[in-house]
């Protein structure tokens, strides 16, 4: 899937966002880049922290999509907010760890489809041009994207291998080890 509005080179998070969409480089799957232009500590260039921001706004995003409302209201609704629209129409109310582990259980169930397909961390990745290839003009001139750095955060803090692979004990934290389970069967 081609690249979608944001250069990666001048948006780290938003390269990490793109090498492990489950759906080819989709900007909406964690759409970093408010945070990282809005001067809020974790600039754009700056590698360290972006897989925890990358999993955060994937959380949101879960949320958004499952809410069924348009993915640009993100901007101006955090976890509570989301789970009181989802109280006000089913009457459940989850508390917000509760509402961030069902957001990770869906990030993990659409890693665990690719997983059963072959997808791996080798296909996490990015095209060359991206991480080789300075970007040669403008406010990101000489920038590239170390993927390396991004992705071991993230897959620690989802609980996944080194290959991207979620463990046992994650699937089973998220209820859905048996799921992964009968999938292989």
């Amino acid at each position: 899937m081609e690249f979608p509005t944001y250069e990666p080179r001048g948006c780290k998070g938003m390269g990490l966002t793109y090498a492990i969409s489950p759906k080819g480089a989709h900007h909406m799957i964690a759409p970093t880049m408010g945070a990282e232009t809005a001067g809020d500590g974790l600039g754009r260039f700056q590698y360290q922290g972006k897989g925890a921001l990358v999993r955060e706004v994937q959380a949101q995003m879960a949320l958004v999509d499952s809410l069924g409302v348009c993915a640009t209201i993100r901007n101006g609704m955090n976890m509570e907010l989301g789970l009181a629209l989802f109280k006000a129409v089913t009457g459940i109310d989850y508390s917000v760890e509760e509402g961030f582990l069902i957001c990770e259980r869906i990030a993990n169930l659409e890693r665990l489809f690719n997983v059963r397909e072959g997808f791996s961390r080798k296909d996490d990745t990015l095209p060359r041009r991206m991480t080789e290839e300075k970007m040669p003009s403008g406010p990101s001139a000489g920038q590239v994207v170390e993927l390396k750095p991004m992705l071991d955060e993230f897959y620690e803090l989802m609980g996944w291998d080194n290959n991207g692979i979620p463990t046992e004990k994650r699937l089973s934290e998220l209820g859905i080890v048996d799921i992964w389970h009968e999938t292989r069967k």
